[in-house]
């Protein structure tokens, strides 16, 4: 289940964190790809380059640029930045 508050405050450093990607999908805009996934319970969304697979991760580190609230589910989204993921 998904909590409906944020964890981290912009700006935050993130190290070593167990998570889930949900859903990787190739951005009509950009070179890139769309990364959605739960981190401590928490949805978060990032850009990544390589394409990553669905299922269980490690965020090695990451900053948390931004905080908003998903267009689709209507749930706080932690927006990340410098994603460094482990598969």
């Amino acid at each position: 289940m998904i909590d409906y508050y944020y964890e981290f405050p912009e700006g935050t450093k993130l190290f070593d964190l167990d998570s889930e990607i949900l859903e990787v999908r190739r951005s009509k805009n950009y070179d890139a790809y769309n990364v959605t996934a739960i981190i401590c319970n928490k949805m978060a969304t990032w850009m990544s380059n390589p394409e990553l697979q669905v299922g269980p991760a490690v965020i090695v580190r990451a900053n948390i640029k931004g905080l908003n609230i998903h267009q689709i589910y209507n749930v706080p989204v932690t927006r990340l930045n410098y994603v460094k993921v482990y598969q």
